[in-house]
């Protein structure tokens, strides 16, 4: 299901760390002993699905208990969305991340940025989200751990076009050893 997020890969490398069903599957306590404290997650079809902007009480609960318990020192929503993000973020104590209008993930400089904002190390890092192009790529390229999840809800019409989730499955199942 894993591989341990100590192991190195290519910085190019659209193979996540760890790929699982949805947030509430990551294994955090795993997470803590290999050093991670910050959580970066994207928000359309990770969190939420596209566009909504209340986050269910099952994954808010779940994420506020892993930082009680200690597992998370910081949650940062990294978007590259530009609608109000607040109430998810308040919601589970979170601070997003706004950069300007022409960087986005996967952009080495908004994952340079990222770090900067959360004023930690990449390895100390994972980043959480739904699509290989950006939120993988984008961590992997940074430093970071990266976790891949099913997507919620549909896609938006342009992924569907282009079969970025087809290709994307295809793409991990092919290339690694982790399992959906």
């Amino acid at each position: 299901m894993n591989i341990e997020p100590t192991q190195k890969k290519p910085s190019s490398s659209l193979i996540p760390d760890m790929v699982v069903g949805g947030v509430e599957d990551i294994d955090f306590a795993l997470l803590h002993r290999r050093g991670i404290r910050a959580l970066v997650l994207d928000v359309d079809h990770t969190l939420v699905k596209y566009n909504t902007t209340i986050l269910d009480s099952k994954t808010r609960d779940f994420l506020l208990a892993q930082k009680q318990a200690g597992l998370i020192d910081q949650i940062c929503i990294a978007s590259n969305s530009r609608r109000d993000l607040s109430a998810i973020a308040e919601s589970i104590g979170a601070q997003t991340l706004r950069v300007g209008r022409f960087i986005k993930k996967p952009s080495s400089t908004y994952f340079k940025l990222l770090l900067r904002e959360l004023k930690r190390p990449p390895y100390e890092v994972v980043m959480v989200g739904d699509k290989l192009l950006t939120d993988i790529l984008g961590g992997n390229r940074a430093g970071l751990v990266t976790v891949l999840v099913n997507p919620i809800g549909p896609d938006r019409l342009f992924d569907r076009l282009i079969m970025r989730r087809l290709w994307g499955r295809w793409y991990v199942r092919r290339f690694s050893n982790l399992e959906r």
